[in-house]
């Protein structure tokens, strides 16, 4: 029959341990393989992502003036969103955008994916990837997969997106 708590909360005492449910009719399709059938995390949070840029050409400095993000882990799964305000001092060049201090390090063998808009540009840009074993994201322009041109100054970077953990 069915549980229901009237009061308070169904608690998993056990690491690792979840709601199963393997009872369900799996996937059919040709290739598919079920590797588990048992949600065992759930989590929502808030983190403090920075700025980390790499430097294909030119000579400047980044500082993270203010940052935050939000996260919810659903099983392997973590989904997030932030916003950095950075200042960028020093000549003109290209870079890489990315953030780090995502809340979770990433899967070796699965990458994610979601877009960034960076105010000072006015250009929409693809989540590259979430670093293997890391916890930072790469971000690429979204057409040409070239680092941004800038000139410095005050920059906000709003980002989402999703990835897998180990």
């Amino acid at each position: 029959g069915d549980v229901e708590v009237q009061t308070g909360n169904v608690v998993i005492g056990t690491a690792g341990k979840g709601i199963d449910f393997s009872a369900q009719t799996s996937s059919s399709a040709t290739g598919t393989t079920t590797n588990s059938e048992v949600l065992d995390h759930y989590e929502e949070g808030t983190f403090t992502p920075t700025a980390k840029l790499t430097y294909n050409t030119g000579n400047s400095s980044v500082s993270t003036n203010s940052s935050s993000g939000q996260y919810v882990k659903i099983g392997r799964c973590v989904h997030f969103q932030g916003t950095i305000n950075y200042t960028m001092t020093g000549s003109t060049g290209a870079y890489n955008m990315g953030a780090e201090g995502l809340p979770f390090t990433g899967n070796t063998e699965i990458i994610g994916g979601g877009t960034a808009r960076d105010s000072s540009v006015g250009e929409l840009f693809v989540l590259e990837s979430v670093g293997s074993n890391d916890d930072e994201i790469n971000v690429f322009r979204k057409y040409n997969n070239t680092s941004v041109p800038r000139t410095g100054g005050a920059v906000t970077i709003s980002f989402a997106g999703w990835y897998y953990t180990a």
